[in-house]
């Protein structure tokens, strides 16, 4: 199968492509390497792929055997969806999250359902053993029922031109935050709080860009999920506290250079009782396993349409009550509280 690269950002350029291309090499059969970038801007692309400015422009990449990522910015994925629809393309990898607002996350959905899409999300973290592991424990009950979890992510992000006008900080990390705690806990999450900070650097202050947190409650289970881009220090973190008092802090990788993840076990006294390592390229192999289901010669992956939907929905809703019950103080910190909001 080929493969077309809409938007060749940092998305597009710096972390689809390069994942194709170690994909192609592991499975040649099914993905072929050939690449192709739809982009309206003037870039500099690798040697060998072709630019076009439209999906109707493109030549010699037959729609039937050819995946479509869409790399853009949230705002402009249903446009681009669409127009990929309009002229064949039925087979696409959606980066994360789905959409920008509600109504083109619906209009996703419908042209999705309409025109028999397959869609995968990109949601890296699906695809490792980390969260492989995790999700076995929590179903198999071991520990007793889930009563809560936390995550956390950490990182120096510097703002762009106007995201702060958008709440852009809710759709940096948590996404993939929310889509790993609907995922694990197996049920569907209700918003009971939202809150934001600003970003500061050399005396510079952006409001609400520092960072984001989510809670969200599935009904007997709790996900605090928190996403810091003004911090010096990288961590992908989440915590899983269990009936019986035992823990399970899990690690994930940080960026695509090392993909080694750690699950740690505390039982009830806190102590440290064993731990599991794991280690996996994960956007690589979530492309395999994406190709692998397009090409009918695998299942679905877990980082599904469905998945990134609800996910897309609940980030929407976090930036919509935040807009509704408090956009913040003068340096953009707020923390708007909900009615019956969970403590």
């Amino acid at each position: 199968m080929k493969s077309q690269i809409l938007g060749f950002g940092r998305s597009g350029g710096r972390l689809h492509h390069p994942c194709l291309l170690k994909a192609a090499e592991r499975q040649s059969d099914i993905i072929s390497g050939r690449i192709a970038v739809i982009e309206r801007r003037e870039i500099q692309a690798p040697c060998g792929v072709p630019v076009f400015r439209e999906f109707a422009d493109v030549i010699d990449f037959d729609p039937a055997d050819t995946v479509v990522h869409i790399c853009n910015e949230p705002s402009g994925h249903e446009p681009a969806l669409q127009a990929a629809v309009a002229v064949g393309y039925r087979q696409f990898i959606l980066e994360k999250p789905v959409a920008g607002s509600t109504a083109d996350v619906m209009r996703i959905v419908s042209s999705a359902r309409k025109n028999a899409l397959k869609v995968v999300i990109n949601f890296p973290w699906q695809a490792t053993g980390l969260t492989t592991s995790l999700r076995k424990i929590v179903a198999s009950g071991r520990y007793g029922s889930l009563k809560r979890l936390t995550m956390v992510k950490t990182k120096t992000r510097q703002p762009r031109a106007g995201e702060a006008d958008d709440l852009a900080s809710f759709g940096v990390e948590l996404p993939h935050e929310v889509a790993l705690a609907l995922y694990l806990t197996g049920r569907p999450g209700t918003v009971v709080g939202v809150s934001s900070k600003p970003f500061v650097s050399a005396g510079r202050l952006v409001p609400f860009m520092g960072g984001a947190s989510m809670t969200l409650d599935h009904g007997g289970t709790i996900s605090d999920l928190q996403s810091d881009l003004d911090c010096p220090v990288r961590e992908r973190r989440i915590d899983l506290f269990f009936e019986n008092g035992w823990r399970v802090r899990g690690f994930y990788p940080v960026d695509g250079t090392d993909g080694t993840q750690r699950a740690l076990f505390f039982d009830d006294k806190g102590a440290l009782r064993s731990q599991v390592k794991f280690s996996n390229d994960p956007m690589t192999d979530l492309f395999l396993e994406a190709y692998r289901y397009f090409a009918g010669l695998g299942p679905e992956p877990s980082a599904t349409l469905s998945l990134g939907v609800e996910s897309a929905l609940l980030t929407c809703e976090a930036k919509s009550i935040f807009r509704r019950l408090g956009s913040g103080d003068a340096n953009g910190n707020d923390s708007p509280q909900l009615e019956g909001a969970a403590a």
